[in-house]
């Protein structure tokens, strides 16, 4: 058995430690250790030669049309997907971000290529499509004053485009996908997505 899931929301979200959270639990939960070989932890942008790209161009502000950034994460999660993902059978995936998070962040609403069009571009290419979509909800406002406490503002976390993303990310979150409100406790989060884990184990024993 394999279950991949995916972490989505804007940044400032909490996303990144509730996937941390969830970690924790599965590998001390029972369940999870018979259910599966291995829990493996995953991100986009990767920690392969094109996501390190990514990642530096981000921290630099560097100036890149959308479908150049778009070029470079399809590149980026055609490696994770090869190198990563279609090789953990039997394990527990547990990622943060996938082409939800390309399409809402250069997805636009009216011009080309849209949100869902970017969706298509990522299924034309037969990356796999996730088990369970966990989104953490916050609101742009929210959002934003966490990120500027942090102190760390890359290229897309300004707070207009905070709101473009959580707009794009409506148009293109399927049905399933498990809604969390990013104001509660993220030990409650947690649980609730260990427990979602475990209801898809149980359907698929």
């Amino acid at each position: 058995m394999r279950c991949f899931c995916i972490f989505e929301g804007i940044d400032g979200s909490g996303k990144s430690t509730l996937l941390k959270k969830t970690l924790a639990l599965a590998v001390n939960n029972e369940t999870c250790r018979t259910a599966f070989d291995k829990i493996v932890e995953l991100k986009e942008p990767t920690d392969g030669p094109e996501g390190r790209i990514i990642r530096s161009r981000m921290q630099n502000h560097e100036k890149h049309s959308r479908d150049e950034w778009l070029e470079m994460f399809l590149s980026d999660r055609a490696w994770n997907v090869r190198e990563n993902i279609r090789k953990a059978q039997n394990c527990l995936i547990l990622q943060d971000r996938y082409f939800y998070s390309t399409a809402a962040y250069q997805g636009d609403v009216e011009e080309p290529p849209t949100a869902r069009e970017i969706v298509q571009k990522n299924l034309d290419r037969n990356f796999p499509e996730p088990d369970i979509i966990f989104y953490i909800s916050v609101t742009p406002d929210e959002a934003f004053r966490r990120i500027t406490e942090r102190g760390s503002l890359e290229t897309f976390e300004k707070r207009e485009m905070l709101e473009k993303i959580e707009a794009n990310y409506w148009t293109i979150l399927p049905a399933g996908t498990v809604f969390l409100d990013g104001k509660k406790d993220p030990e409650i989060l947690a649980q609730k997505t260990l427990d979602t884990i475990l209801d898809f184990v149980r359907a698929n024993q």
